[in-house]
């Protein structure tokens, strides 16, 4: 076991209980707070890992490891020791990993100081051998992903003053390069706006060393003496490149502006630069927008609608996920209860905006079960398909979908785990398959499994336990 040395050179920030919300992630993530170890794949087939160990009931720690194609343990038998922190419950919801493109990895958690009152925000880089590159205590972070040359952007919703004291909330992206410099300063760029929603932030990559984010706005506007109603809902894009300046026009590309709510978005990137954005208006129909890497509007100004809803009345889709395809496509995921218990259906979207498989979209997965899944990251599979993991009160299950659709394992996938109460993490080993995370909050207990192309587990019945 190694044992991360802290640098002193860290801001610490002490704030109350439900002033923030801090959503969780990692190259696939569910925001919840269920105990879940974070995955990211290492370059050669193998995985680099983010998990905790609960060593008493307030006292957790954390711990990185990397396991190799053939399933070994890579950095001893518990891996790269973090930090160790003070806990009332699981800390994942606040945790991110991305690779660094080298075999290593750039990890982002948080610890408890003493109380859960007190937080502190940490950023560190693991090299390909499992020893600290660096490490940063930031103010807060919301998000990472990869920078693409060794190092990570990270992304926050922050509370900043006014000269009149006024509060108000801005995005803030920092760069942190490959040796830990900090290529937008410490300040990082600052997109002020109101009325954030401060779950709504997500971040892809431009692939040039920038990132493209997109959020979601809401405010209440007087409009009689008195009396308020509450300002259209708008759903924002914007663009920094590499050198930490705004890509796109000043204010943002509004994608959608309306007095009807919508569920947040989500982003993915397209494969020629730009990207591809689904949500939900109304909690009824689903529709779609996409960029191109210089902040046009390629589809209807309001969006493409799925029109789900129009080929099944019944139909009640919810919480879409999207990915991208191949040649600029996107898949698209939702829960839908349809059947009266919910079901997962799929969606295929040309670069027009055009949809390829049959209208009410593709039947991925059924459960039986009543409540909606607690956990469902969709990833490629590189050739026009998809792996599809969730978890329900049956257990964690993984199906995969070809290019055009259609479920080709055994019904509803394989059974990962029947433990309820997992959630789970997953991503791509980079030779067509995927690895998948997943802990049990019940005994703190974490695991890992490979599958590849076929379906065939790589590292033995009930994966390799972390802990």
């Amino acid at each position: 076991m190694r044992l991360l040395k802290l640098i002193p050179i860290w801001l610490f920030v002490a704030i109350t209980s439900g002033l923030l919300i801090f959503p969780g992630c990692s190259d696939s993530y569910h925001e919840d707070s269920s105990y879940c170890p974070r995955v990211t794949g290492d370059g050669t087939g193998g995985a680099i890992i983010l998990y905790e160990e609960r060593v008493s009931h307030n006292q957790t720690d954390f711990y990185v490891q990397r396991i190799s194609l053939d399933g070994k343990k890579l950095w001893g038998d518990k891996g790269t020791m973090l930090n160790n922190s003070y806990t009332s419950s699981s800390s994942f919801y606040y945790s991110y990993i991305c690779s660094d493109g080298t075999g290593g990895a750039i990890v982002y958690y948080l610890t408890y100081l003493k109380n859960p009152n007190n937080y502190l925000y940490h950023i560190c880089k693991i090299d390909s051998s499992g020893q600290p590159v660096w490490q940063k205590e930031l103010d807060q972070i919301d998000q990472i992903i990869s920078d693409g040359n060794g190092g990570a952007i990270a992304a926050s919703v922050i509370v900043t003053y006014d000269k009149n004291n006024t509060s108000n909330k801005n995005i803030q992206l920092i760069k942190i390069d490959a040796q830990g410099s900090l290529l937008w300063g410490e300040k990082g760029v600052l997109l002020q706006y109101l009325g954030i929603e401060e779950k709504s932030l997500k971040m892809v990559t431009d692939n040039k060393g920038g990132a493209i984010v997109i959020w979601q706005e809401r405010q209440d506007v007087q409009v009689e003496t008195g009396k308020t109603v509450s300002l259209q809902t708008r759903n924002i894009a914007q663009k920094i490149n590499s050198q930490g300046e705004l890509a796109w026009i000043k204010d943002g590309v509004v994608l959608y502006n309306s007095a009807t709510a919508t569920e947040y978005p989500e982003i993915s990137e397209d494969g020629l630069g730009g990207v591809v954005i689904i949500w939900q208006r109304a909690q009824k129909e689903l529709y779609l927008q996409k960029l191109d890497a210089g902040g046009n509007l390629l589809w209807d100004v309001i969006g493409v609608p799925l029109k789900i809803t129009d080929a099944v009345k019944n139909a009640r889709p919810n919480s879409p996920n999207i990915i991208a395809d191949v040649e600029g496509k996107s898949i698209v995921f939702w829960g839908d209860s349809r059947d009266e218990l919910e079901s997962i259906y799929a969606q295929k979207i040309d670069t027009n905006g055009t949809v390829k498989w049959q209208l009410a979209g593709m039947k991925v997965l059924h459960l039986n079960v009543n409540s909606s899944f607690d956990f469902r990251a969709p990833v490629s599979d590189g050739n026009g398909g998809a792996y599809i993991p969730c978890s329900s009160e049956k257990g964690l299950y993984l199906q995969k979908i070809d290019s055009n659709g259609k479920a080709i394992w055994q019904e509803n996938g394989f059974q990962i785990t029947s433990e309820k109460n997992v959630n789970g993490s997953i991503a791509c080993d980079g030779q067509g398959g995927v690895i998948i995370s997943w802990g049990n909050m019940q005994y703190y207990k974490s695991n890992i499994q490979r599958f590849d192309a076929t379906g065939e587990i790589l590292w033995g019945i009930g994966g390799i336990p972390l802990n």
